[in-house]
């Protein structure tokens, strides 16, 4: 493959944040992983429990060793215990990534580039709105120009406003 082109995975990776996308399926990925590790404990659990049960009824078998009833309980309230802590452990761990997931999905990422390129004709709109402003306060002062000059600071105030909301929403 030659290295020179640009593919669309390469310019992917060359952003600093995953995408809304990459992040799903890094997000969905981890909540498989966990189901599978969380399947397989539950399996060795149940492996566990029933050796138990055969080691128990071998040492009751044997005439030289005996097993009192609280030692018993007390091996069974051991793996109850154990297993109750794994399960629990394994709960939060798929709710988090879980709960990730949905957060993440709100998210609507944007390259640096892009922010870079419209912060840059923020910046340069909001110098010429000025200059148009002092020309027409200290020369002209046409009504027309001092509408336009309002709209365009109303226009400003509601989209900082919207901005401000989206990123409140979590939007952003």
């Amino acid at each position: 493959m030659d290295e020179s082109k640009m593919t669309t995975d390469r310019l992917r990776g060359m952003l600093d944040t995953f995408s809304s996308e990459q992040q799903m399926e890094i997000d969905a990925q981890a909540i498989r992983e966990s189901a599978e590790a969380l399947s397989e404990v539950a399996s060795k659990i149940e492996t566990y429990t029933g050796v138990l049960s055969g080691l128990v009824n071998e040492m009751q078998k044997a005439t030289v060793l005996h097993i009192s009833e609280e030692s018993i309980a007390a091996v069974v309230n051991t793996g109850d215990e154990i297993g109750k802590t794994v399960a629990e452990a394994f709960k939060n761990n798929v709710s988090d990534t879980i709960r990730d997931a949905r957060r993440s999905v709100r998210h609507v990422s944007c390259p640096a580039i892009m922010a870079l390129v419209l912060f840059s004709i923020f910046i340069s709109l909001t110098l010429f709105a000025g200059i148009v402003i002092f020309l027409n306060y200290g020369f002209l002062d046409n009504d027309s120009i001092w509408r336009a000059a309002w709209i365009s600071v109303g226009t400003f105030i509601f989209m900082m406003a919207l901005t401000a909301f989206m990123r409140y929403m979590e939007w952003l």
